[in-house]
Formats: C-alpha cells, structure tokens, sequence
C-alpha cells in the first residue's frame, strides 16, 4: 500500500512539473516571437474602449467609472482591477505581462484537471487533459488575447475542483466549501455569467446531503459580490449585481446571421430600436443601464414573438444551430479562423459529453458537478449569444472527460502492471 501510494504521489509529482514546463516554454516563446515582432497581444474593441480606460480612470482618478462611462457597467471589476495593479506598479510592456499571466493561469487550470483526474482515482486522464490544455489551440490563443477568459476559466475549474473535493470528503468539508466559493465569487466578479451558478450545482449538494456546504459556498461567494452591489447602488444609483450586458446578447442572439462584428451590431441595434419604437417598446429615459438592459431584452423577446407568430417552424432548425455555433462562432466571423477553431473541438465535445453521460453511475459526484455546469453554460449562452469564446471556459472539462474515456479504452487493452495502465497508475 504504502509503495502505490509513493508511485502515485510520484505520479502526480511529474505530471505537476511537465504543466509547469510547458507555461513557462509558452511564455518564453511568446516573449521570443513579441521581441521578433512575429507576434503581440490581441487588444481587441473591448479592451481598448473598456478595459485600460477603466484601468486608467482607477489608477489616476480612484473610480471606476467616469462622468460620461456609465455604459462601463457592462464590464464586470475584477478584471480592469488586474490591469490598474500592473498600471499602478509601472510594470512594463503591460499587454505583454498580462499575457504571461494568463499562460500562468493556464497552467493552474491544468493543473486543476490533474486534480480532477486524482479525485476519480485517474491520475493519467488528469494528466492527460492537462497535458492537452496546455497546448490546446483555442486556449493558447484566447491567452494571447487582453480578455477576461482565461482568468475566468482557471477561477471556475478551481473552484468545481474543491465542490467535487467537497462532495466526496466526508471531513473539512466546510472550508473546502468555503474556498469554492471564494473563488466562484472572484470568477464572477471576473466575468457575471457564473451569478446564478449555485442553481446549478444545487443538485449535487442535494444528493450527497450537504446542506450546509451549499449555504457556506453560497455565502461566500455573496460576500465577494454585495460590496461591488452596493457600490452600484450608491455610487451609480442603479441595481446591478455585478455588471449589466444580458439584454444586448439576447438581442443579438436572437438575429439569424451572424451579427457579431462592431459594424454588424452597430446597425442591427439601430434597426432593432426603431422597429422596437414601431411596435410601441421605447428607449428608456433617463437611461440607467438596468433600465437599458431591460429594454434591449424587451426587443429581443419582441424578435422572438414575431419568429413564434411568423415562422414557428424554424425555431428547432434555430436552437440547433445555435448550438453548433457555440462551437466555432468567433467575432471576425472569418470562414477560415471559424473552420479551424471547429476542428480543434469537434474531437471533445460529443466524446466528452458522452462520457459526462455515462459518469452519472459510475462517478455520480463528478457528474452532477462537470454535467450540471456544462449544462448551465450550454443553455445560457444558446439562450444568449452562441460564440466559442463564451464557451471555452467548459472546454476542460470536456477535455478531462475525453481524456477519462481515451484512457479507459486504454487500461481495457493493456494487460495489468503494465506503465500505461491506469490500474498501475504510472504515466
């Protein structure tokens, strides 16, 4: 027992140091074609008119929004609060730095999968999936990328990690509760999609009777969230739990085509509104941005009504391709980025939501958690808006579930002892 043990932990250790190897050889690399002029981060539209004025206005002005930004809210804190702490440091080459950090927390993320394959006893899938996301396409280029997704990923697989600990421990569970649900708060605060995750996870806390892990986790997490609640209620009178934006990508979701590009919304938003004020659905005045929020979900309910009245029979056809883009949908919209973001995933969707599938008899913990969460963000952002970038923060999970079911297929054709059999634990 005691020599398993010391080859698992062993295991665990070497598959640790290869994560870590390969974020620091992927930043070292960057840093070499950024010096080269070969390569540099993505500032794209968000970043540029939201995130670093924001992170401007915080580090030279002690606020977050300004006399004329009140449309900011969109942007939850958390993020903009990175960047002025770089600012505020004079750290140099900040675009740059941010992207090395968000190598690093494309590690960590790694490194939380290796923490779930050791929580279903499966040190070589956990690694596996590790291994995978750290030289995934999507996520090598999402990191490159001055967005909230890779913090926000590594935020949200972290804290699923201590739920599925959590869940299977039968002592401690409350401050592994308690963790979880810092964390799920900071992820939030990074980006609002998670606010209402604990529905989600409700289920699992349900069937393994854990009453009081689920108030704990859901507490904590409030408490990172009601300050910035009460701010936007004293600082811009308005309720906004974290950040307003639902409306405008319910909207948007809501279009046929792809109407994903800033010129594409700009017109699409300007045509809505007027056939919005046709139908008796008016701009909101004065114009507080829950107040809008609501107004633009208003317009796309009105979208869908006429949809429902008109063309009934086109809402399957839509739901399912609204689902497919979930996939490989970007905001260039460009044919040939789309066709090779699709490619990257068509390999771990339909295996790993199979596989998630079949862990509902034989890991029904990991399945309540991994199944109940992809399930959430799937619905939502079908509901919302379909783009992959919206998606990707499931993708590990997807990946380990892969990996889990690569390496069951493996063990089942390697005889037992041998190193590459999950029962000899070995990598």
């Amino acid at each position: 027992m005691w020599n398993l043990a010391h080859q698992w932990l062993g295991d665990v250790k070497r598959c640790a140091a290869l994560l870590l190897t390969l974020a620091l050889l992927k930043g070292v690399v960057f840093i070499a074609l950024t010096g080269l002029g070969h390569a540099q981060p993505f500032i794209g539209t968000n970043a540029k008119d939201i995130v670093f004025p924001i992170a401007d206005r915080l580090v030279n002005q002690h606020r977050f929004n300004g006399d004329d930004s009140r449309p900011d809210s969109k942007m939850p804190p958390a993020y903009p609060f990175l960047i002025a702490i770089l600012e505020a440091a004079h750290v140099p080459h900040i675009p740059v730095v941010v992207v090395l950090l968000q190598f690093l927390a494309d590690a960590v993320t790694a490194l939380c999968l290796l923490a779930f394959g050791c929580l279903i006893s499966n040190v070589m899938a956990g690694g596996l999936a590790g291994l995978i996301w750290s030289l995934y396409p999507p996520a090598i280029g999402i990191s490159t990328w001055i967005t909230q997704e890779p913090l926000f990923t590594t935020l949200l697989i972290a804290s699923l990690v201590l739920v599925l600990a959590a869940l299977r421990a039968d002592k401690r569970t409350i401050l592994l509760s308690l963790a979880a649900g810092a964390l799920m708060g900071l992820a939030t605060l990074t980006r609002a999609t998670t606010l209402v995750i604990p529905v989600a996870l409700a289920p699992a806390w349900i069937w393994k009777r854990k009453f009081a892990d689920a108030l704990v986790f859901i507490g904590t997490m409030c408490l990172f969230l009601v300050p910035w609640t009460i701010r936007n209620a004293v600082v811009l009178d308005d309720r906004i739990p974290v950040a307003t934006g639902t409306g405008s990508v319910f909207l948007l979701g809501s279009d046929d085509g792809q109407v994903y590009t800033t010129e594409r919304k700009t017109s699409f938003f300007v045509a809505a509104a007027a056939e919005g004020e046709h139908n008796g659905i008016h701009k909101p005045y004065p114009e507080y941005e829950s107040a809008i929020d609501r107004w633009l979900f208003q317009l796309g309910l009105m979208r869908y009504r006429e949809r429902l009245q008109n063309r009934p029979l086109s809402f399957p056809k839509f739901v399912v391709i609204k689902f497919l883009r979930l996939w490989y949908t970007s905001e260039t919209a460009h044919a040939r980025s789309e066709l090779l973001l699709g490619l990257c995933v068509l390999p771990f969707v339909p295996l790993g939501l199979w596989q998630v599938w079949r862990w509902r008899r034989s890991q029904t913990a990991c399945f309540l958690v991994c199944g109940a969460v992809l399930a959430y963000f799937i619905a939502m952002h079908v509901v919302l808006l379909p783009l992959a970038r919206y998606a990707l923060p499931v993708h590990p999970l997807l990946i380990l579930a892969s990996a889990y079911w690569l390496c069951a297929r493996i063990d089942r054709t390697m005889p037992a002892g041998s190193p590459l059999s999950v029962a000899g634990l070995r990598l």
